[in-house]
């Protein structure tokens, strides 16, 4: 796919796209070259590129507003290192390597503005290649799912205890449910609707409850798109009180014992205990866990090293299951928000609901500008899913950093269609 001539800065982020996906799950978890895993691969990648960016451009850097969240992002990644020497005897420095991909993401949002400032890359490059890797992303997992009974040649953590006997696949949906915006409102805005964009907007549907059967991706991706849909269509008023409707039946019917039967009836075959059970155990745990002084309140127990056995065994305790009759190990990672609050405390939280918020306004003046819904969609899912997946700007992926400069992008697109009508009724 040509996108312009400046095809070295989008092959980059491409690769970028793939490393942290584990070349789309091409290559297993472990996987190493010299030693480094592909997590340090990806850092070290990213960093390189940050690096060559600030020589490239005579390490002059542009500041702006967005630049705040991806800035003090890194200092919550300081502050963990920091309490993680108090909570675990962890090194300072070990508390930081370890965090060296999100460090690595906080930075290439630098890497990619200053690209965008000096016009190495385009918002209309960056959507065309946000919606090609999401496309190959989406086959490649469609057709493992449709082969896995003959043969599995991706490294995606499976398992086998959902209903029907049909396998359970790990991929990461957050691409396709952004890429699943982008569709919804081209569609919305075409009389004449694009295969493709019935396909991109599909992709994450038939992730969430077919391939990977997870039940709050499925939960929050719907919540985003009908909230989308309704504020797409009606006047202000009718949307609000369509969205407050929609809430209060929602709060209603997942607060019930119905609900939450049905839900786990859909998922898992069972209405009784199951991985809610561990999770609502693990959340339970995490926040005891934090608020038991007041230095853990503020800024985590910190990101433990798995070299470090006190850090190891407090960050990934086990604990005895009935159900399952063994001893089940408990994960921050599978706790969403709550176990991003153990590592990172009060401080950590505070900055991503301040980010989300900041960049939900952003997003809402896009779409009073344009009519365009696909960042308040994505931000909406962030939200949602939250309770019990990992916040994408707490991940690896640079999800975040590239959809801070399609915002910005667009707001500039904007300003400048706003100053040329000015000029010309004048």
């Amino acid at each position: 796919m040509k996108i312009n001539r400046n095809s070295f800065f989008y092959t980059t982020i491409f690769i970028a796209l793939c490393l942290e996906n584990q070349v789309l799950y091409l290559v297993p978890s472990n996987w190493n070259v010299l030693g480094f895993d592909y997590q340090a691969i990806c850092a070290i990648f990213e960093l390189m590129l940050f690096v060559f960016t600030l020589v490239k451009f005579r390490f002059h850097l542009i500041w702006n507003r967005y630049c705040y969240i991806f800035g003090t992002g890194l200092l919550v990644c300081f502050t963990s290192a920091m309490a993680a020497t108090f909570t675990y005897g962890q090194d300072f420095f070990t508390g930081l390597i370890v965090q060296r991909t999100r460090i690595a993401t906080m930075l290439f949002f630098f890497t990619i503005y200053l690209w965008y400032k000096n016009k190495k890359i385009t918002i209309d490059g960056l959507f065309k290649l946000l919606l090609f890797f999401g496309i190959i992303y989406g086959t490649i997992c469609c057709i493992q799912y449709i082969l896995s009974d003959y043969v599995t040649f991706t490294y995606s953590s499976t398992t086998q205890r959902y209903r029907f006997g049909s396998v359970r696949y790990w991929f990461s949906g957050a691409y396709l449910v952004l890429l699943s915006g982008f569709a919804l409102d081209s569609l919305w805005s075409k009389k004449r609707k694009k295969l493709i964009d019935v396909i991109s907007f599909c992709l994450p549907f038939v992730l969430a409850f077919v391939i990977t059967k997870t039940r709050m991706m499925a939960l929050a991706l719907c919540t985003a798109v009908v909230i989308s849909i309704i504020i797409h269509s009606g006047s202000f008023k009718q949307q609000v009180f369509k969205l407050l409707g929609c809430f209060t039946l929602a709060g209603i019917f997942l607060s019930s014992n119905v609900g939450s039967d049905i839900v786990n009836s859909i998922f898992t075959g069972t209405s009784g205990e199951d991985t809610l059970t561990v999770r609502n155990i693990g959340r339970d745990y995490y926040i005891q866990s934090t608020i038991s002084s007041p230095l853990r309140f503020l800024f985590g127990c910190g990101y433990a090293s798995s070299s470090n056995p006190t850090a190891y065994e407090m960050t990934y305790p086990k604990i005895q299951s009935s159900t399952y009759g063994y001893d089940i190990m408990l994960y921050p990672q599978d706790n969403g928000i709550f176990g991003q609050f153990y590592y990172y405390g009060f401080i950590g939280i505070l900055w991503w609901i301040c980010s989300l918020i900041f960049l939900l306004t952003q997003a809402f003046k896009v779409y009073k500008a344009n009519g365009n819904t696909c960042f308040i969609q994505f931000i909406i899912y962030e939200f949602v899913s939250s309770i019990s997946l990992t916040p994408s700007l707490f991940s690896r992926y640079i999800i975040f950093p590239l959809l801070a400069i399609l915002l910005i992008g667009y707001q500039q697109q904007l300003i400048s269609k706003t100053t040329n009508s000015v000029r010309r009724s004048s």
